[in-house]
C-alpha cells in the first residue's frame, strides 16, 4: 500500500509515512487541521477518508494587572505581561472588552513579538469605573486577566515658568499623574500648532523647554486633548 495526503495538510511538525500510513512527529502549534488521506494498493485501487487532528498545546499565561487610572478623551497604555505556551507571543490573538461602553471607546493592542501593550481609548467628558478584560488566545487555548479602570477628571494643571541662562524657558506643569496635555505655539495668537505632548509623571510634574524665536514673538499655551 501507498499512503498520501491528497487534500488539506497535517498539523505543522507531523508527517505521514507513505509506506505504513502512520502519522508521527511533534506538533509545533495549537489548532485543528483538516485533511484527506488516500491509500493505493498494488492494483492502483484507491480509498480515501477525510480526517481532522486537533492539537491542544500549552496555553499562554497572562500576568495580573493592577487597577488603572485614566482621564477622559485620553489613551491609557497598559503593559500586558504574557508567558507564551506552545504558540509564540507574535502569533497570539489579543482581545479586550469593557463592561462600561460609556467610558471606553475601544481597545487595541501593540504586539512586537516580545512585548504587548493594550491601548485603551477613553470617551470624552465621561467619568466612572469600568471593568476591563484582556484575553490572549491561539487556535486551541486561551487565558484572560481582568482589572478595573477608574476614569476621573484630571486636576486643573498649575503652571510655573523659569528662565534659563541661555534664554530658554522651562514650562513646568503640575497635575494628576498620567494626565496628558498639549503644548501649542503661535506667532499671532490665532493660529496654533501642537509643538509637544506632555504627560504628567508619577511625581505629578512634567516640564517642556520653550525656545522663543527672535524677538520673542512666540506665544505658548497648554490645552487638554480635544479642547483645541
Amino acid at each position: 500500500y501507498t499512503w498520501a495526503v491528497t487534500d488539506g495538510a497535517l498539523p505543522d511538525g507531523l508527517a505521514l509515512d507513505a509506506d505504513t500510513g502512520a502519522i508521527s512527529g511533534t506538533p509545533t502549534a495549537s489548532g485543528t487541521s483538516d485533511f484527506t488521506v488516500e491509500v493505493t494498493d498494488a492494483d492502483s485501487a484507491t480509498a480515501s477518508k477525510a480526517l481532522a487532528i486537533t492539537v491542544t498545546g500549552e496555553p499562554p499565561v497572562l500576568d495580573p494587572i493592577d487597577d488603572q487610572i485614566g482621564y477622559p478623551n485620553q489613551l491609557v497604555q497598559v503593559a500586558v505581561g504574557v508567558t507564551p505556551g506552545t504558540t509564540p507571543i507574535a502569533d497570539l490573538d489579543f482581545a479586550g472588552s469593557a463592561d462600561n461602553a460609556d467610558l471606553v471607546a475601544g481597545i487595541t493592542f501593540e504586539n512586537d513579538g516580545t512585548a504587548v501593550v493594550a491601548v485603551i481609548s477613553l470617551v470624552a467628558d465621561a467619568t466612572g469605573t469600568s471593568g476591563i478584560t484582556i484575553t490572549a488566545s491561539d487556535a486551541g487555548t486561551s487565558d484572560a486577566v481582568s482589572f478595573n479602570l477608574a476614569v476621573a477628571a484630571p486636576e486643573a494643571p498649575e503652571l510655573a515658568l523659569a528662565t534659563n541662562p541661555d534664554g530658554t524657558l522651562d514650562l513646568t506643569v503640575t497635575g494628576s499623574p498620567g494626565a496628558e496635555f498639549l503644548v501649542e505655539g503661535s506667532d499671532n495668537f490665532v493660529d496654533w500648532v501642537v509643538i509637544e505632548t506632555l504627560i504628567i509623571g508619577e511625581d505629578g510634574t512634567a516640564t517642556y523647554t520653550v525656545d522663543p524665536p527672535a524677538g520673542g514673538r512666540q506665544f505658548v499655551r497648554l490645552v487638554s486633548p480635544g479642547a483645541q
